[in-house]
């Protein structure tokens, strides 16, 4: 009985441990990560002529599948001050200095990218219609900026809502870290949220059967005989 919680123990363990290995190694990894770029300076609000309920009627007129609004947003994208008008059916885009829907286009993906990069050089832009290393999450489909630099800066926004993500080589190599800690690499297999947490429960059980083997390996011998 004892050799059979001694195999067990000792196999379970080499596989926990590796597993235990990694999520040290990638958090302390994580630990010294670096913060995300910035997209220039605070943006002059004052600029926004167009009220809240001018872009709500803006974003619902006309061929707008928008219903039921939920929430409308000023933010900015760039240079650019706009309203995000979410509700059923979708975001839609209102420029908030000017009173017109906003169409996210490859050109104002270049301007946007070349306002935050002045100094950049562009290498290229293409239309995302899936997530990848570079782009793991975010509405799709998505415009990508690439620049000519030493960073590999890549400069994301999204078509859909307008959303803006920055990354380069470091940031990227800190996400597919934190993916490994948290096991949300896991997603890149097809998985989704409900079942990695399962697997995590899973693997919290194993490896409370490899504590429990150890310490019953660890009682007296007179007292595991038998």
């Amino acid at each position: 009985m004892l050799r059979l919680f001694y195999k067990v123990h000792k196999w379970v363990g080499i596989g926990i441990g590796l597993f235990l290995l990694m999520w040290i190694v990638t958090g302390m990894l994580l630990g010294g990560g670096e913060g995300r770029p910035r997209d220039g300076a605070a943006p002059d609000y004052s600029r926004a002529v167009v009220s809240p309920a001018d872009a709500q009627a803006l974003a619902a007129s006309g061929d707008s599948a928008l219903r039921e609004i939920r929430a409308v947003e000023l933010d900015r994208i760039g240079s650019h001050l706009l309203y995000r008008v979410r509700g059923t059916g979708g975001t839609v885009l209102v420029d908030a200095e000017q009173p017109q829907r906003l169409e996210v286009t490859e050109a104002l993906a270049r301007e946007v990218a070349t306002g935050m990069f002045p100094q950049g050089s562009i290498e290229g832009v293409e239309l995302l219609t899936r997530h990848d290393r570079g782009y793991p999450n975010g509405a799709l489909p998505a415009y990508r900026v690439r620049f000519a630099d030493r960073a590999e800066t890549l400069v994301h926004l999204s078509v859909r809502d307008g959303m803006l993500a920055v990354s380069n080589k470091d940031l990227r190599l800190n996400g597919t870290l934190h993916g490994l800690h948290t096991f949300a690499s896991l997603r890149a297999l097809g998985l989704a949220r409900v079942p990695i947490r399962r697997l995590l429960i899973v693997a919290s059980l194993i490896s409370l059967v490899v504590v429990v083997t150890g310490y019953y390996m660890s009682l007296p011998r007179r007292w595991t005989r038998g």
